[in-house]
């Protein structure tokens, strides 16, 4: 699958590609057959260009999501909210890369892959 960097370890280097080389796959997964993570947000995590791609849960378990669903993740989550994530935790990495996010309220956020650009 290639390789998968931490998020945000070198801001440097970033492109629309870093970091992402896994959700090429998890548009396709039944986010329901992954393992369940569970916490409370205590830090919203945003890339060099301002998407939020991922949250601390408990303070110490980094979980990274494609920046396409940034925008519906950040009206549905909050700092301090408790959400469960479905996903998986690439090799050598400490952090969980999500196929779904359910906020408090029951919503679902899966990564469905990003919209067709537009020509």
């Amino acid at each position: 699958m290639g390789t998968v960097k931490v998020a945000h370890q070198n801001a440097a280097e970033d492109d629309s590609t870093q970091g992402h080389a896994i959700h090429v796959a998890m548009h396709w997964i039944d986010p329901k057959s992954l393992p369940e993570t569970t916490g409370s947000i205590t830090k919203m995590l945003f890339n060099v260009r301002g998407d939020c791609d991922g949250f601390l849960l408990d303070g110490d378990q980094q979980v990274h999501f494609a920046p396409h669903m940034s925008a519906e993740l950040l009206k549905a989550v909050k700092v301090g909210d408790k959400v469960k994530v479905h996903g998986v935790k690439p090799r050598s990495v400490e952090l969980i890369v999500a196929a779904s996010v359910t906020a408090a309220d029951g919503k679902i956020i899966i990564d469905h892959g990003p919209q067709p650009k537009k020509h």
